[in-house]
C-alpha cells in the first residue's frame, strides 16, 4: 500500500498545535511527523516530560533524535528524516518541528 502524503495543511496544523502548547507553557522536548512502515498514515509525535502518554522522552526514537539533533546549532524545523533506523524503529519518512536536548 502506498503511504499517505504529508501535505501543507498537516504541517500547518502541527505547527499551530505546537504554538498553542508553547503559549500554555506545556514543555515539549521533541515534535515530528513520523511515518512508520507498519502504519498507512502519518503520526504526529510530541514528546514531553510532563505527560508520558503523549510520547515519552524515553521512547528510543525520541532519545535518538535528541541525541542526533539536540545540540544542532542550525534551525531544525523542516529537517526531513527517513529511510533509516532511528532508535529501534525504521523511519520511512519524517518531518521535524523541534528537538531539544
Amino acid at each position: 500500500m502506498d503511504k499517505a502524503t504529508l501535505v501543507g495543511i498537516d504541517l500547518e496544523a502541527g505547527r499551530d498545535l505546537l504554538n498553542l502548547l508553547d503559549q500554555a507553557k506545556f514543555k515539549v522536548t521533541a515534535a515530528a511527523w513520523i511515518h512508520l512502515p507498519e502504519f498507512s498514515d502519518w503520526r504526529l509525535w510530541i514528546a514531553s516530560p510532563v505527560y508520558d502518554s503523549v510520547v515519552s522522552p524515553k521512547e528510543p526514537v525520541i532519545r535518538d533524535l535528541r541525541r542526533r539533533f539536540g545540540k544542532a546549532d542550525w534551525f531544525v524545523e523542516g529537517t526531513r528524516i527517513g529511510g533509516h533506523m532511528i532508535g529501534d524503529r525504521f523511519i520511512e519518512d519524517g518531518y521535524v518541528y523541534k528537538i531539544k536536548r
